[in-house]
């Protein structure tokens, strides 16, 4: 079906689109255990963080822009936790060049913007698990290390580094499932 699709001229995330509402899955296709509510927008949010900057405003995007990034994040996150891995890492990697002190926010972009805003949604649970084992996994040796070695071989101090310490306590599981995705609004309730 998605091969009709195609030939039609319908993008990839849109035949794949196509092929779910017609109760179509692979399993093969990483997304394809994921509500579409939750798919279709992530597909969107990652190809904003993969091809546009972690600050990018998307409020002047136009319908093409948003169809470009909703193909290229389909085909990341179709392809798996992997694939998902390879993006983040670039974008680590990406912001390990920076100064100062960032958080995933400015590292992982509108991905990661929309995984705050779904904290409460636990059918996106698949999603911050993988973003968040990842940042947790590199965070402290890729980007807080790296750019501390970096500094010290320079010969500069680094003065805002993130610490071990402070990342064990900010992207620690327990403190993840206890106050949410990353930080919670004044007055929500916690994420279970």
């Amino acid at each position: 079906m998605a091969d009709a699709a195609s030939a039609a001229g319908a993008s990839p995330f849109q035949a794949w689109l196509q092929d779910r509402l017609r109760g179509v899955r692979s399993q093969e296709n990483w997304l394809d255990d994921l509500p579409l509510y939750v798919a279709g927008p992530f597909c969107e949010a990652l190809g904003v963080s993969s091809l546009h900057e972690p600050k990018v405003k998307v409020a002047k995007f136009t319908a093409s822009d948003w169809a470009a990034a909703a193909d290229e994040g389909f085909r990341i996150a179709s392809a798996g936790e992997d694939s998902l891995r390879t993006l983040l890492g670039r974008l680590n990697e990406a912001q390990s060049s920076t100064r100062g002190f960032w958080v995933p926010r400015d590292t992982y972009g509108y991905a990661y913007g929309l995984l705050q805003k779904t904290a409460h949604d636990p059918a996106y649970g698949k999603l911050r698990d993988a973003v968040r084992r990842f940042a947790i996994e590199t965070s402290r040796s890729n980007l807080a290390l790296k750019s501390l070695a970096r500094s010290r071989a320079n010969g500069r101090s680094t003065r805002y580094a993130p610490q071990p310490a402070t990342l064990e306590s900010t992207h620690s599981p327990s403190v993840a499932s206890s106050n949410g995705w990353a930080s919670r609004k004044r007055g929500s309730s916690p994420v279970s």
